[in-house]
């Protein structure tokens, strides 16, 4: 009777950690046959000054529209979207720089048209612009989960941004941390932040920058596990770099002068995705 007990309780555990693991493993869907789209809102400033004592430019900027997703499947576990900016209003400094909301078709001519190709676990493999624009949206869609093999609440796990630019202003690699606090129904609930302190240096040819800042950001992302979707994403992004680029002197036995440009940029931005 109780080698039967035990067995009974071993199938009962077995099944237990069988289901639990599939639980808590999450992955995107995408369907191939569907447009999926969101609802996106980008406000604050971006601010720019060369040198010290110089009264910086300030951007302050508003930029509303919608997003329409396109997939299809590449591979096993791999698939392109495209994504399409539309119903865009772009503000700058109150000055309309677009204004497409009227149209259910026209795709915005400042913000490029964006290919990724993306794995089922949120890994994305490649960015692409397809069309022609000022600014590209691609490093916010690499701001999106890459789940572990394995969810527990608690569990946390670190991401990069790699070296992007912002209105032709160079950003350097950013950090992230994700952290899974539980789920409630159907709703992922995860939380994400940036403490970084960033101190790099770079070598490009004749051409010297270094990078001195910090990286100080939040957000929250709730994520659909029966549609494999993100259902909404908000974050608050305060960035602020100090930038020199510096040509070194020719040579070491010749007397010359390292010629130095400093630029601080600070970066104050809210952003909110929610699925329509």
């Amino acid at each position: 009777m109780k080698i039967k007990k035990l067995f009974i309780f071993y199938i009962f555990l077995t099944l237990t950690i069988c289901y639990s693991e599939e639980k808590n493993q999450f992955f995107y869907s995408f369907n191939c046959e569907k447009p999926t789209r969101y609802e996106i809102n980008l406000k604050g400033s971006i601010s720019y000054q060369y040198y010290e004592g110089i009264k910086p430019d300030v951007f302050d900027v508003s930029i509303t529209g919608n997003l329409l997703l396109i997939s299809e499947k590449l591979e096993e576990e791999v698939y392109g979207v495209k994504i399409f900016p539309m119903k865009t209003s772009i503000k700058i400094n109150e000055e309309v720089i677009e204004d497409i909301t009227y149209s259910e078709t026209l795709v915005s001519s400042f913000i490029p048209t964006t290919k990724i190709n993306i794995k089922k676990n949120g890994e994305i493999i490649e960015t692409k612009d397809i069309s022609p624009g000022i600014s590209s949206m691609s490093p916010l869609f690499k701001l999106l989960p890459i789940f572990p093999e394995k969810i527990i609440p608690g569990t946390k796990w670190k991401q990069t941004i790699p070296k992007f630019e912002i209105l032709g202003l160079p950003v350097s690699s950013l950090e992230f941390w994700y952290i899974y606090e539980n789920q409630i129904g159907e709703i992922a609930n995860f939380n994400f932040f940036s403490n970084q302190i960033i101190k790099e240096k770079e070598n490009q040819k004749d051409l010297i920058i270094t990078s001195n800042g910090t990286n100080i950001s939040s957000g929250k992302i709730l994520f659909n596990t029966s549609q494999g979707e993100i259902e909404s994403f908000t974050g608050n992004f305060n960035i602020k770099l100090k930038i020199v680029f510096s040509i070194p002197p020719e040579s070491k036995q010749k007397k010359s002068t390292k010629e130095t440009l400093p630029l601080s940029f600070d970066v104050n931005l809210q952003f909110t995705l929610k699925k329509l």
